[in-house]
């Protein structure tokens, strides 16, 4: 039985995703390129309106290799195309174990996944201030780690509705707008627990490989 194409498409990405993070052995960092070229899409945030960075004041950016509990804002300096610079804030909003049947779809589609425990975090970002960046993209810069600052196996997924990632849109470039990002950790069967997740692009101070990512604590 064939799959409809866009389970395949999902499947493939799945697969493509956990091979290559299970595999490497000393992790590297690649640079981000956006997956698709449709226009981004907003979810609007969940919660009241507040003045982004309760750990940053405004302005400021987080130093590599800092520390922010679940639900707190934080600065970043964005690097991107073109020499284009930006202050952008994000906090993690979440981080829950899938439903029974979201659950049951990943494994179904990667086999490979039975017995992992799955996590799927959620961040919000907003810009701050600097140069135009709309269409850009930093949700490759994600990953999920473990309490020690090393990266936990993740699960790439495009084309999945229940976990989204979003580039820059022009609303969140100009206008204010909150956009999010979704990161799925499988632990690894007797492995280490993830512990939250990090922001650690690359080619930046927060880099994994020569850098110091912030982490985010679940």
């Amino acid at each position: 039985m064939t799959l409809p194409r866009k389970n395949l498409a999902i499947g493939l990405a799945l697969i493509a995703g956990l091979v290559l993070a299970g595999c490497s052995g000393s992790p590297e960092e690649t640079p981000e390129a956006p997956t698709s070229t449709e226009a981004p899409s907003e979810t609007p945030s969940e919660t009241p309106a507040e003045t982004p960075a309760e750990t940053t004041a405004p302005g400021d950016i987080a130093q590599p290799g800092a520390t922010v509990a679940i639900g707190q804002w934080v600065n970043y300096e964005y690097l991107g195309l073109d020499d284009t610079t930006a202050i952008i804030s994000a906090r993690l909003v979440s981080a829950e174990a899938p439903s029974a049947e979201d659950a049951a779809f990943l494994v179904k589609e990667i086999p490979q996944l039975q017995g992992y425990e799955l996590i799927f975090f959620t961040v919000e970002q907003k810009k701050v201030s600097g140069d135009e960046i709309a269409f850009q993209a930093d949700y490759t810069g994600w990953r999920p780690a473990t309490a020690d600052r090393k990266r936990a196996q993740d699960v790439t997924v495009i084309g999945w509705d229940k976990c989204k990632t979003n580039s820059f849109s022009r609303d969140f470039d100009t206008a204010g707008a909150t956009i999010t990002q979704c990161v799925i950790g499988a632990k690894v069967p007797g492995g280490q627990d993830i512990a939250g997740i990090m922001y650690a692009p690359f080619d930046s101070p927060y880099a994994y490989s020569d850098g110091n990512p912030i982490l985010f604590t679940k």
